[in-house]
């Protein structure tokens, strides 16, 4: 078996946890452009309610009354010289504010294009790819069998800027060097690296496949012209919206590219861990 750090799933994990949390932000975010937030706030109370309530052995109806009763023994009349003084303050801090909404109203209709789906989009597929770097450069530091797998990229990149890029540490310059002899973004590519890295014939089901070049391709979009649909998308996906408009992306859709890509990060480490030399020995004499 294969010497690899167990540092690249680790962070593979951390990332996709962080994608999935940035795409489980989305509803609330719609909820609070379109009702201001009832929805989410109603829940919110709800759940803090629900648990005061039930510590203090009472029922919701109970713990309400009781709070009320609380309130109307706090609260106090104004006083009339201060409510004026803090509406004189309002009114001067008008303008400021005025300003903030101005912002505020550009910062909704940039959401309402759901940033949030779409940059978990974006954080998935680069958690893939750093951990398809790292986890490359893991292998053929520690593993010498692996290394010579890659022998004439190696011979024919290998040079001081790499070296030096790498704090001059051969063998991590070493598997930077193999990590550049592919292309993340070509699934062919990708899989034939992993095939020569661990040996292996087989790598991802054509469900994994499928869901990792529209994430790729969805990726792009976004990074390069704004999820607005483009003539090159439109070849990639079929049945994609028409050219011109933005393309849908929902959050069933997220987790499922989410699911796709850990699993292929699962595969490939365990393929990566379970890899062996299999080349010829030499006996001594």
């Amino acid at each position: 078996m294969a010497r690899v750090s167990k540092e690249p799933l680790r962070m593979f994990r951390v990332n996709i946890r962080k994608a999935r949390g940035v795409a489980g932000l989305q509803p609330f975010l719609d909820d609070l452009i379109k009702t201001g937030g009832r929805k989410t706030i109603g829940f919110a109370q709800d759940i803090i309610l629900d648990s005061l309530s039930s510590a203090q052995g009472l029922t919701r109806k109970e713990f309400e009354n009781k709070i009320g009763a609380a309130l109307v023994k706090i609260v106090k009349p104004p006083n009339k010289r201060k409510y004026e003084k803090d509406i004189e303050a309002a009114f001067g801090d008008a303008e400021q504010q005025f300003s903030s909404l101005i912002k505020l109203f550009r910062d909704i209709r940039i959401a309402k294009s759901r940033v949030l789906l779409e940059q978990s989009v974006v954080l998935g597929v680069t958690a893939l790819e750093v951990f398809c770097q790292d986890i490359t450069i893991s292998a053929v530091r520690l593993n010498t069998f692996i290394e010579k797998r890659f022998h004439q990229e190696i011979s024919k990149k290998f040079n001081y800027d790499g070296l030096k890029k790498a704090g001059y540490a051969p063998k991590i310059a070493i598997g930077m060097t193999v990590v550049s002899s592919y292309n993340f973004y070509d699934m062919s590519s990708l899989e034939n690296h992993f095939k020569r890295l661990t040996g292996s014939y087989w790598l991802f089901d054509m469900d994994c496949e499928k869901a990792f070049k529209r994430m790729i391709a969805h990726r792009n979009l976004i990074v390069h012209q704004g999820g607005i649909v483009d003539h090159e998308f439109k070849r990639k996906i079929k049945d994609a919206v028409e050219i011109g408009k933005p393309v849908p992306i929902t959050l069933s859709m997220v987790n499922d590219w989410l699911d796709a890509i850990e699993e292929i990060a699962e595969k490939i480490n365990e393929l990566v861990v379970n890899t062996k030399d299999k080349s010829p020995r030499t006996s001594k004499l």
